[in-house]
């Protein structure tokens, strides 16, 4: 019985290894959405410069949006082409009041499996707060103070959930 199932792990891997130097995985590639502080004068409002950016290889039918706090209006033209394996959008914002801490932000149209998005906000008033959003939380409030505890966390969740639910990755490790 022993040499048996020692015969058939000696053929898997042999298998395994015969067969890896084909092999590949895609790339971990969340969306990101990101918002920079633009020096301004101005008491009353905040200017930010925005960085969409998303995979080009989605599944189909999925299509991601930007989600940007109702307090904020697009200024200008977008820039946008690709660069590598993404699209990317650049634009400003004009956000009214002294501060996004409070508002909602996140990425609409997230699959239900996939890498997620990351939002982040760095503005001139706190430190820059990044969170991971998925299908199931796609929106997440701008807090008025940073853990980096939560940051540590959603990460690790993020690649758990990559690695638990991705059968293509267990394969590839094999």
């Amino acid at each position: 019985m022993r040499r048996s199932l020692l015969i058939i792990w000696v053929c898997l891997t042999g298998s395994a290894v015969a067969l890896a130097p084909g092999a590949t995985a895609h790339p971990l590639a969340p969306a990101l959405l990101s918002l920079d502080a633009v020096p301004t004068d101005a008491a009353d409002e905040r200017v930010y410069r925005v960085t969409w950016k998303t995979p080009l290889r989605l599944p189909p039918g999925v299509r991601l949006e930007p989600q940007l706090p109702e307090a904020c209006e697009p200024r200008g033209a977008a820039e946008q082409g690709q660069e590598g394996t993404a699209w990317i959008a650049r634009f400003e914002v004009v956000c009214a009041g002294a501060s996004l801490a409070g508002q909602e932000i996140g990425v609409r149209g997230l699959p239900a499996r996939g890498a997620g998005a990351v939002v982040r906000v760095a503005a001139s008033e706190a430190p820059a707060f990044q969170q991971v959003v998925t299908a199931t939380a796609p929106t997440v409030r701008i807090p008025e103070r940073v853990s980096r505890a939560a940051v540590f966390r959603d990460y690790a969740e993020l690649g758990t959930h990559h690695l638990v639910f991705g059968f293509d990755h267990v394969l590839f490790v094999l």
